[in-house]
């Protein structure tokens, strides 16, 4: 059979897959890169100048912001969408501007490269590296042979039936209490109707820890801890276990990595790839280090304090988690997988009560933290030198290395677990607080010079003299850390950089609040209230200084509009300085890395420091520094990259939402005493039914080909546009259209599209006689949301989701008026290729609409083949060059010519709606101060002029350049 092959028309290279040519075309061809690079850079009009004043102005200002949970009544049901048809016979958009120019400033805008591309040129894999040594039933076999001899035929054995699997499934995951669970099956005739073989909870507990096929476990224990005088509880699993469960789980089977590899983007290797972590340095250094045939599994760890309740006062929990770098880190950051095992509670003792000074009851709990530590991963220590045989979830016997590789945890824990001071030093490098603000890059620590420095200072024979020591040394005074005998193991290069706490809720939530006192909090607000809503964005209607206690995720959608607040008022260097430090918050974001764009990621933050001064001379910033601990964290983004791979596999984001499950609704499932005990329980029971539905739905799938049409394939989403099956109005009359939508020449543009869609020329330009085109349209189906689902543009697999709105006022249930909302898209009005805003338009969505089918025979013709949906569209003018300090493009309203050389509103056009691409958020253009008769519902019909953001979301960032 053959196999297709992708062609660049340019320079002729080959590629196996169309997304790998695409990404060629757009980032790498030099014959493409020479083309775009040969047009210089053009300059941007004074519009304070009338001589410069065009008839199309560009936006001076624009700020992005929108509401992610915007109201939407008629929202796509994806389980009752279709996908429409391909592109129907091309026409093409009436020319309206003239062609921009595509000035490519690689200085001042990081995009996704040539190193990103589909398909690796070069993969070198470690030779010998995970050797099998045999072959063994995987744990579904097993399970399967158990099973079978309860019941063969039951595929839910030991349950009765899969209606009985099911109730037995609810009332766990429900989080069901025991108590209304035994009440409700206590009610006659429910137990006998619905056939179950549980009569009540505690019958049902026992199924679950006696007759399931898999073992409940790995078990908890309690090993009490004696320390300074006093005792407490460590509740805590065998470590090795929770390793072997992980590595051995067929869910997991399709997702692992068991060697390491080196990619490269060019065949002279000068562009190396990273992605996961078998991808990166750190594996390949400890797979050379180890024997022939060995599997390295490494161990990724986390801890956090989090608090049990919202309501619990003192009462918190201190959890431990581990997962396994094997994993691929798709899987591992999305918590319904289940990648990650809580091995452990450990103590949060305050110590309170023994006389100890703050800062000896401080050294005291570090020290318990780390003796609980070394009794948890106390197996390690052998078993990360000589291994021992695991088999994985293929059944394929490997001899395995359990070495601890990353911790994933916020500042003051990455302090407490390298045994550095918290503030005054980094647990990475020898960086001192003074050197925090500087732009300056150290080698990571040494963990032997660490451990001899502390033992040294410990020596002292006074305590003056040791405190002295640390205190220059930047150490605690913690002789024993947990990890002082892990083999393999250097804990300070181990800790890894962490997008929330460090970005999020740390560079970004600085520089919101300089930028609040460099505009002023009521101007910032005002700014903030006025933005046009759009999928995925938050609308702050009241802006943001009001907020409290803000999260990552509100700092997350305040990053994605704060630069469009700052344009128009903020001095050059405030901008360029706050668009770097989003540069590089957006690129350390990317799910594949190269060299090149690690390169983009340290200039962004080189940038950043270049600029940052002028926070200090607006005294927007308190005091004459900025020694912040998270800012100097961000110089070691881009080793943490080499040695561990992209972000998304160590974010603590992942982490804390494992809080939510592992914590919190464990316990809620108890009665409050003895909390741990109990919440231990709960976990065993919900790991060992998840894992028994993996079970179920395997044996379902694998039974029998009738079984697997019965519950029918996976369904698979892909790219495109789509709409709902039935409109939210049908049958609306065109009269109606100007009142309901706004669109006000809609019989004319319908006319030109007839025009432009049944002529035979291959381009068609609008012409006065199109006006006599006779038209049988007089009611069209409207939607009211259009939705679009787009690849990944660097791994070509992950889809992303966004929704454009069309729809008119409208009164919600309670009664309260709704505000139309007709969002800005970007439109692909040239069938081709899209490089970057070269070939893109923007343009504002009217109408989304059908026309009827007993009306398309009418308006086509019988010999042509009708087009699908269509829209009705207002447009922008076309972008001709970014502006150099805040990257973005300005565009506004394209005007109609009256005859008399004044406008006469806003140009339009029927397009078909699949050269929609997704939607365009647009920063109004506000000057030095935001017109306060603007609103968020009105902003696109009274303002004019905008700035192309490219903070949406990560997809626009890495394609909107």
């Amino acid at each position: 059979m053959s196999t297709k092959v992708y062609a660049c028309p340019s320079c002729n290279k080959r590629f196996k897959r169309e997304g790998g040519l695409n990404s060629h075309i757009t980032q790498k061809c030099p014959w493409v890169r020479q083309a775009r690079e040969a047009i210089p850079p053009a300059r941007l009009p004074n519009f304070n100048d009338p001589e410069d004043f065009e008839d199309d102005p560009h936006g001076l200002d624009g700020d992005p912001i929108g509401d992610e949970d915007v109201s939407m009544e008629h929202e796509v049901d994806m389980e009752d969408a279709s996908t429409l048809a391909g592109p129907a016979p091309s026409y093409t958009i009436p020319s309206i501007d003239s062609e921009p120019s595509h000035f490519v400033d690689r200085s001042r805008r990081a995009r996704i490269e040539e190193c990103l591309e589909d398909d690796p040129e070069v993969v070198v894999r470690f030779d010998g590296a995970a050797k099998v040594y045999g072959w063994s039933d995987s744990a579904y076999e097993t399970y399967r042979k158990k099973a079978a001899a309860g019941d063969e035929d039951n595929l839910y054995h030991p349950f009765a039936s899969r209606l009985d699997w099911e109730v037995a499934k609810w009332a766990k995951e429900s989080r069901t209490g025991d108590n209304a669970l035994t009440r409700l099956l206590g009610i006659p005739g429910v137990v006998e109707r619905l056939g179950l073989s549980f009569k009540d909870a505690r019958s049902l507990n026992q199924i679950i820890h006696h007759s399931l096929p898999m073992p409940v476990g790995p078990e908890w224990f309690e090993t009490p801890v004696k320390f300074e005088g006093q005792r407490y509880a460590l509740h805590h699993r065998n470590i090795v276990e929770c390793v072997e469960q992980l590595y051995s789980n067929p869910s997991f089977a399709d997702h692992m990595h068991y060697a390491p590899e080196h990619l490269f983007a060019d065949a002279d290797m000068s562009s190396r790839l990273y992605n996961g972590m078998h991808t990166a340095d750190w594996w390949y250094e400890t797979q050379e280090a180890l024997p022939d045939g060995a599997t390295v599994v490494p161990l990724i760890f986390a801890t956090d304090k989090t608090e049990l309740t919202a309501f619990s006062g003192d009462h918190t929990a201190y959890p431990l988690y581990v997962t396994i770098g094997n994993i691929d880190s798709d899987v591992r950051c999305r918590p319904s997988q289940h990648a990650w095992k809580l091995v452990g509670y450990l103590p949060t003792a305050k110590l309170d009560g023994l006389g100890l000074s703050e800062d000896s009851a401080r050294l005291a709990r570090a020290r318990l933290f780390h003796y609980c530590m070394s009794t948890i991963l106390e197996p390690l220590k052998k078993l990360g030198r000589v291994g021992q045989r695991m088999t994985g979830g293929d059944g394929a016997i490997r001899h395995c290395y359990p070495i601890l590789a990353c911790y994933v945890t916020d500042y003051p824990e990455q302090s407490l677990v390298c045994c550095t001071r918290s503030g005054s030093a980094c647990p990475k490098c020898p960086a001192k607080k003074d050197e925090f603000g500087d732009n300056l890059h150290y080698d990571v620590r040494d963990p032997q010079q660490t451990l001899q420095a502390i033992q040294h200072a410990c020596e002292q024979s006074t305590a003056t003299d040791r405190d002295a020591l640390l205190k220059a040394a930047g150490l605690t005074g913690v002789d024993e850390p947990f990890w002082a005998d892990l083999p393999f193991c250097n804990i300070h290069d181990a800790i890894t950089s962490d997008i929330l706490h460090q970005l999020y809720q740390g560079v970004i939530k600085h520089v919101v609040q300089w930028s609040s006192a460099v505009l002023g909090e009521a101007e910032l607000n005002a700014r903030f209230a006025r933005m046009p809503p759009v999928s995925g964005v938050r609308l702050f209607s009241e802006g943001i200084t009001h907020l409290q206690r803000v999260s990552g995720s509100e700092h997350k959608q305040i990053s994605k509009q704060l630069l469009g607040c700052m344009v128009g008022r903020a001095p050059k260097r405030a901008i360029r300085a706050t668009r770097a430090i989003l540069d590089f918050l957006y690129i350390a974001q990317y799910r594949s890395h190269s060299t090149e764009t690690l390169e983009y990621l340290q200039e962004a933050l080189d940038e950043f420091h270049d600029n940052k001064n002028i926070f200090l001379e607006l005294n927007a910033r308190p005091g004459d520094n900025f020694d912040l601990p998270k800012l100097h964290s961000l110089q070691h983004y881009v080793d943490c990259i080499r040695r561990f791979g992209t972000t998304n596999g160590y974010n603590t984001e992942s982490t804390e939402r494992l809080h939510i499950d592992f914590v919190k609704h464990a316990y809620r499932g108890t009665n409050k005493k003895k909390a741990l005990a109990q919440m231990s329980c709960w976990l065993l029971r919900r790991e060992v039914l998840h894992d028994f539905s993996s079970f179920v739905q395997w044996r379902e799938q694998s039974s029998q080909r009738a079984v697997k049409r019965k519950h029918g394939r996976a369904r698979i989403i892909q790219p495109g546009t789509k709409l709902a099956k039935q409109p939210a109005a049908a049958n609306v009359s065109i009269e109606d259209l100007p009142t309901l939508y706004g669109v006000h020449h809609f019989k004319a543009a319908l006319q030109t599209f007839v025009a432009q869609y049944t002529s035979t020329a291959g381009r068609y330009t609008s012409r006065p006689s199109d006006r006599n085109i006779e038209l049988f349209v007089h009611r069209v189906h409207v939607w009211h949301v259009v939705k679009f689902d787009s690849l990944d543009v660097q791994l070509g697999k992950r889809i992303t989701h966004d929704i454009a709105h069309a729809s008119p006022a409208t009164v919600a249930r309670n009664g309260w008026p709704v505000a139309p909302q007709f969002d800005t898209v970007f439109v692909n009005d040239t069938g081709a290729a899209v490089v970057g805003m070269k070939g893109l338009r923007v343009a504002r969505l009217r109408l989304i609409f059908a026309i009827p089918d007993d009306l398309l025979k009418f308006t086509f013709g019988k010999n042509s083949s009708p087009p699908g949906a269509l829209a009705y569209v207002e447009w922008f003018t076309l972008p001709r060059t970014k502006d150099s300090d805040h990257g973005m493009y300005p565009i506004s309203y394209s005007k109609l010519e009256n005859g008399r050389g004044r406008s006469s509103g806003h140009q339009y056009s029927i397009i078909e709606l699949s050269t929609l691409v997704r939607t365009c958020q647009l920063f109004p253009s506000f000057g030095r101060k935001a017109n306060r008769a603007w609103t968020s519902a009105t902003v696109l019909d009274d303002c004019d002029s905008f700035f192309v953001s490219n903070w949406k979301d990560h997809l626009t960032y890495q394609t909107i350049y």
